[in-house]
């Protein structure tokens, strides 16, 4: 299930398996029409903190046990999200890159792995 704001982001996440659901990612209604009062977690992805927070508070309220994964572009945001929010964890596009661009600028492109958050990517 997939969740779009408009027609137009709809077009991009079309495949026959995935329903998609049009409406504002922070709204109580497209949320529970999502699906989110029996889901077991969320991914929250827009381009937006403030509306992923949002959303998350929102989901939170619905489904108090749902897992919330949130992309946050500011760090210190990120950083105390666990501690503001139980069971969510905070990923920054910019944070999980940095390690891979520092290692390509260092020694190259040879598809080296690095840890980051405990992962090897």
């Amino acid at each position: 299930m997939a969740i779009a704001a408009d027609a137009d982001e709809t077009e991009g996440l079309v495949r026959p398996d995935v329903l998609v659901i049009t409406g504002d990612h922070r709204r109580e209604r497209v949320l529970r029409e999502a699906g989110v009062t029996e889901a077991e977690s969320l991914v929250l992805t827009r381009d937006d903190d403030l509306g992923n927070l949002h959303a998350a508070l929102v989901a939170r309220e619905l489904n108090p046990s749902i897992r919330l994964v949130i992309r946050v572009f500011d760090a210190q945001i990120a950083e105390q999200l666990p501690d503001l929010i139980d069971n969510a964890v905070a990923l920054s596009s910019s944070s999980l890159a940095a390690p891979g661009f520092v290692a390509a600028a260092l020694e190259g492109e040879g598809g080296e792995r690095f840890a980051e958050a405990g992962r090897q990517r």
